[in-house]
């Protein structure tokens, strides 16, 4: 296959690849939430075949893109398509505000929120806003769960590549001194980040009840974790209670 067209012409074989990679930091990510107002092809334009997308508008006028680019820029191109579209798809559940001393200036604006959110479909976000007196602009960076597969160090190693404090204003040392922030992002000497973000993720009402209790208990065993109350006895593994 050439550069342009890797994984052939039919374009849904592009729609599945930019899936897959943002599935990387967007584990609830499926095509049912993808935009319906685009669709792909490949055609000819000037006698070249290029990838096109077609945009619908609420009104049915249609506008058609040529996207002359190679394969891999082409999923790049689909990602940015859907991407806010993924994001939304999963509202924020509990938020962790980051105090800071003073006022931090960001060339010539000035830091005013900065925040770390768990989501009610599961994962992490942390989100950052600043300002002057006429203008202002936020962000909201997700954080893939591969950030949380090692320790608390390892975590702060991967966050401060992918939000520098230099262009946003708080850095790894303002991080690692913020009282509760650890724990917050599931990093505890008692649980796992593994069990801890999926405890997040499916339990019930804040209660620590799950719809599937073995599923969650092996997990905990699994991670050397134990059972140290139980409100509903018949929901425990008899074998490892």
């Amino acid at each position: 296959m050439s550069s342009r067209f890797p994984y052939g012409k039919d374009t849904e074989a592009y729609l599945e690849k930019a899936l897959e990679i943002m599935k990387d930091t967007y584990p609830w990510a499926s095509r049912d939430l993808f935009r319906s107002e685009y669709s792909y092809a490949v055609e000819k334009e000037e006698g070249k075949e290029v990838f096109v997308s077609y945009y619908k508008w609420s009104d049915g006028d249609v506008r058609r893109e040529v996207r002359d680019v190679s394969g891999e820029e082409f999923i790049d191109s689909v990602i940015s398509d859907h991407r806010w579209a993924i994001e939304i798809a999963n509202p924020a559940k509990t938020v962790f505000k980051v105090p800071y001393a003073g006022p931090v200036n960001l060339n010539g604006w000035y830091l005013e929120r900065y925040e770390f959110r768990t989501h009610q479909l599961g994962g992490y976000s942390s989100f950052v806003q600043a300002g002057d007196r006429s203008a202002g602009a936020s962000r909201e960076f997700f954080l893939p769960p591969r950030f949380f597969a090692g320790s608390w160090s390892d975590f702060l190693d991967q966050y401060c590549e992918l939000v520098p404090g230099y262009a946003f204003g708080l850095d790894r040392e303002q991080l690692e001194e913020t009282n509760g922030l650890k724990s917050f992002l599931g990093f505890s000497d008692l649980v796992s980040p593994k069990v801890w973000n999926y405890i997040l993720a499916h339990n019930v009402d804040d209660l620590f009840l799950f719809a599937d209790w073995n599923e969650f208990l092996e997990l905990l065993y699994g991670q050397g974790g134990q059972v140290s109350a139980i409100r509903f006895y018949d929901h425990c593994l008899w074998e490892n209670r």
